[in-house]
């Protein structure tokens, strides 16, 4: 199957929002974390993490397991009483004590373009929700396709492409692409291209590429309680 323009759109939204829904319904989960980000003009090695979310009350951990610094562990918040995350780096054998930052602070933000209370699927759906809306008050000048013959990870998805003209119809993309499990009927994977600067047309390349989030492994019964998210876990190494 393959559709195009306003009803692949429509077809989109309807399952943004059912995933919200859904996403709504899970206490926790556990994922395979991939992540790869433009900051500051340079994009950044992609990473591979091992995550844990809970939703009420939200909590994050995450553990780096491929590119970027390996080792490294984050947990968001650090207490009910202290809203700030904790950073566990590994230089020098990660015998430093963890940093306590708070989320929205230079040294947090100076390697991710989001801060970590908006890490996850849920939030990752809500934010192409919102894109999505105002897409389609644009619908006629924007390319939009669905193809229900793709896999991502081995499994089957919906994969969505959205592919602006110009500019002017989009500031920040040129190109953005999402794909939809078709057994979790969630999110897994969203990638987006920018403008490179003195070019009307990027293309899709290493030079436009902003931003790319997937999700494997996604197990929604994790039943994730208070210790996955306390930095006494032994088995987390916060310092």
């Amino acid at each position: 199957m393959r559709l195009e323009g306003r009803v692949a759109m429509m077809l989109q939204i309807a399952m943004l929002q059912d995933a919200i829904k859904r996403l709504d319904e899970v206490h926790s989960y556990t994922a395979t974390w991939e992540k790869q980000e433009r900051i500051d003009g340079t994009l950044s090695d992609l990473q591979k993490m091992n995550l844990k979310i809970r939703h009420e009350p939200f909590s994050v951990y995450f553990k780096v397991e491929e590119g970027g610094e390996v080792g490294r562990e984050v947990l968001f918040p650090i207490s009910g009483d202290d809203p700030r995350m904790l950073v566990q780096l590994m230089k020098f054998g990660g015998r430093l004590p963890a940093l306590k930052l708070d989320p929205n602070s230079s040294l947090a933000m100076s390697e991710a373009r989001y801060p970590i209370t908006m890490a996850g699927i849920k939030e990752m759906t809500e934010m192409a929700l919102e894109i999505r809306q105002q897409d389609l008050k644009r619908i006629s000048k924007i390319r939009t396709s669905l193809r229900d013959d793709r896999t991502f990870a081995g499994r089957p998805v919906y994969a969505y492409t959205m592919e602006y003209p110009s500019q002017q119809i989009s500031e920040t993309y040129s190109r953005c692409e999402i794909y939809i499990d078709k057994e979790l009927m969630l999110p897994v994977y969203a990638k987006n291209w920018g403008w490179v600067t003195g070019s009307a047309d990027s293309g899709i390349s290493e030079d436009s590429l902003i931003e790319y989030y997937a999700f494997k492994d996604v197990k929604l019964d994790a039943s994730l309680n208070a210790e996955h998210f306390a930095s006494s876990n032994p088995e987390y190494k916060f310092r």
